[in-house]
């Protein structure tokens, strides 16, 4: 209500009062303020979506040299004639950084200070990639079927068994074909991945 909405009422309430003989007393004091309200007011809109943050950095890396193989595999075959030395060897890629074996491949004879085995037991290899051998498991072929190479073949009492000289050297040791299949030395499997090959041994690094 406007200033002169409350003047014209005034002046109404004036000559009402004027016209019944009323007289008029002085205005009342203004009255108390009045308490806040209680009422709580609507929910306003929901603001906008804020802008998305920035990217993380990258975390570190976690161990295992990223995942690269650490395991590598080594097919052997022996001589069918006594005394049954070793007489090719596959080696896996990687498994050594010397350009002459780095590669991987069958290997029927000695690479003079690289690759040792020919004609023997042991296998000698320079330039691991990886620094320290840790463990080893094999595989042997009976004359019929694959198996486990015995656990109670590997590692005790001059038996199958590993070394290193120095960081960066393998040598296998013990690696007779009695231990390795239980003495099979003339018949190999002719169908699937190891036609041809008498043993498997996976050499383990840390």
């Amino acid at each position: 209500m406007n200033s002169g909405e409350l003047l014209r009422r005034k002046l109404a309430t004036v000559l009402l009062c004027e016209k019944d003989q009323i007289s008029i007393g002085p205005e009342g004091p203004t009255g108390q303020a009045g308490g806040a309200s209680t009422v709580t007011g609507p929910t306003g809109p929901t603001g906008p979506t804020g802008t998305e943050g920035p990217t993380g950095t990258e975390g570190p890396t976690g161990p295992g040299q990223n995942g690269s193989t650490k395991s590598f595999t080594i097919y052997i075959d022996y001589a069918s004639t006594s005394p049954n030395g070793i007489s090719r060897l596959y080696l896996p890629p990687g498994l050594s950084t010397d350009p002459a074996i780095s590669a991987g491949g069958i290997f029927s004879a000695d690479i003079v200070g690289v690759l040792t085995f020919y004609g023997t037991t042991t296998v000698s290899i320079q330039n691991t990639t990886y620094a320290i051998p840790i463990g080893l498991s094999g595989t042997g072929y009976s004359g019929t079927y694959w198996a486990l190479t015995s656990y109670g073949n590997i590692g005790t009492g001059g038996r199958i068994n590993f070394s290193s000289s120095s960081d960066y050297t393998l040598n296998l040791t013990g690696l007779t074909v009695g231990y390795v299949n239980g003495g099979n030395a003339a018949t190999r499997p002719t169908t699937g991945v190891l036609t041809g090959w008498l043993g498997t041994l996976t050499i383990y690094f840390l």
